[in-house]
């Protein structure tokens, strides 16, 4: 496994941390400095380097990575780029300023809370709603592309603190359940 350690410069982001591991990459979280003071978090989603040794999943993700950034829906995390810098491939995509699923039931289990019945339909239309818009997304020729989300998971859905869609019912939602981004802690690095 590639451990990139936190100053790490990749092109022009420098780790700030790592977030995850999955069965294809690693997630850091990053930034970008500019000019005037200019700084950006993101997410840099590198593959597994003894994958990329093989063609069939180098080309798999960058397919991904082309096929992610098409794609503009305010509950899809926005691509920003595909790189390369010393043998190392990774997505450069939008740092979500929350907490997945997953952590945020595990908090509500260990304070003895449930979700509630009217976030959780919430959100499982919210995510049936943007596996729609994958589904029927048609490429620049009107095609359809018929996209399957092969990851669906609790880890895969995020939760901002000021909320996602145009009525910020999800930044909402953390508010209600009273979480702060002290109350959960993902690897060592708030969201992603």
């Amino acid at each position: 496994m590639t451990v990139f350690k936190p100053g790490t410069a990749l092109s022009q982001y420098t780790i700030v941390g790592k977030l995850a591991t999955g069965g294809m990459s690693e997630i850091y979280l990053a930034r970008v400095n500019g000019p005037l003071g200019f700084t950006k978090f993101v997410v840099l989603k590198v593959i597994l380097p003894h994958l990329l040794e093989k063609p069939k999943y180098a080309k798999m993700f960058q397919y991904e990575a082309r096929l992610a950034a098409m794609l503009n829906h305010p509950n899809v995390v926005q691509i920003f780029g595909f790189d390369r810098s010393d043998e190392v491939h990774f997505i450069a995509m939008e740092y979500i300023d929350g907490q997945n699923l997953r952590e945020i039931l595990r908090a509500l289990v260990e304070r003895g809370q449930r979700l509630p019945r009217s976030i959780a339909l919430h959100l499982v239309c919210s995510a049936c709603g943007v596996l729609e818009y994958a589904h029927d997304f048609t490429d620049p020729s009107g095609q359809p592309m018929k996209i399957i989300h092969r990851d669906v998971s609790l880890e895969n859905i995020l939760i901002t603190y000021q909320g996602r869609d145009a009525g910020g019912r999800q930044g909402a939602l953390l508010r209600q359940l009273s979480f702060n981004k002290e109350h959960i802690n993902i690897h060592g690095a708030k969201g992603h």
